[in-house]
């Protein structure tokens, strides 16, 4: 570890090293990875990115639920607290949380300093040490200065304030062990990055949908390629019922969808809850 500025020019500093590096955000969490993009406001950090593999830790411990493998293909976050409150979110309670729409199982819209707005369904808000690290969302975009500047089915938020320190290295040296290069492995990950992307582009072609009349002929073939080859997936099926079961023409998809999910609830009572939840907001 030769440098432990924080900030941004802590970050400029991992960026301009083109190696791992760890940054460490007033929360506690840690993020490893080869840093890429920051972008500034007021002499602030106020949205990092990386590229490749990355990781998040607290106290130079991994965190189990998220190793590189995670976020195989990088990692992106904002960083600084909500324009309407003088606590940082990382110090909120669940309670103040709420006061600010944020509450999991329901849509929120988070306006955060300097134009960030990050909006989604909260599926789960992770602590340590009493402090919010992470908050989980699905049908995720964020905003800057009302142009988007990401999109994902999934996002996993770093809750920070601001950076108080980067080194070079990762967090958890042992854990995120960049050296070790397994071939099989590799080829996994390289096969699990392409049907990552694929889906990426399918839910990128249903939500141009809403705002392009002419795509929406096309979202039944999607729905049948979505559960077809990512069985696993059923929040673009929801997307494309919640674009379709308002369109006369398209009953009878609708019907077919919306039977598919009720099974897939049926079947994986761990969905049960998002599921239903999913179609309440549809009124089914």
């Amino acid at each position: 570890m030769a440098w432990t500025t924080g900030g941004l020019e802590g970050v400029r500093k991992a960026i301009d090293s083109q190696h791992t590096s760890t940054i460490v955000l007033s929360s506690g969490l840690q993020v490893t990875g080869t840093f890429t993009n920051v972008i500034e406001a007021d002499g602030q950090a106020i949205f990092i990115q990386t590229e490749g593999p990355t990781a998040l830790a607290v106290n130079n411990t991994e965190l189990g639920d998220y190793p590189k493998a995670h976020f195989a293909n990088g990692f992106s976050s904002p960083v600084g607290r909500l324009v309407s409150s003088s606590i940082a979110i990382e110090d909120q309670t669940d309670d103040d949380l709420a006061n600010y729409g944020i509450e999991v199982g329901k849509a929120a819209i988070l306006n955060l300093e300097h134009g960030i707005v990050v909006e989604g369904q909260v599926i789960e808000i992770i602590r340590r040490s009493g402090k919010v690290i992470v908050i989980e969302f699905q049908h995720a975009t964020v905003q800057l200065g009302g142009n988007i500047i990401l999109v994902s089915p999934s996002y996993s938020m770093a809750v920070g304030e601001k950076i108080i320190s980067a080194f070079a290295g990762p967090a958890d040296v042992e854990a995120f062990d960049p050296t070790v290069m397994v071939p099989h492995e590799k080829m996994h990950k390289i096969t699990y990055d392409e049907k990552a992307l694929k889906l990426q582009e399918l839910y990128g072609i249903v939500r141009q949908a809403r705002r392009d009349e002419g795509l929406i002929s096309r979202l039944p073939f999607i729905w049948k390629t979505v559960i077809e080859d990512f069985p696993d997936d059923w929040l673009l099926s929801l997307e494309v019922l919640e674009i379709l079961h308002c369109r006369d023409s398209y009953q009878q998809h609708s019907k077919e969808i919306q039977t598919y999910l009720e099974q897939k609830r049926q079947l994986q009572p761990h969905l049960e809850k998002l599921i239903t939840n999913g179609l309440k907001l549809l009124g089914k």
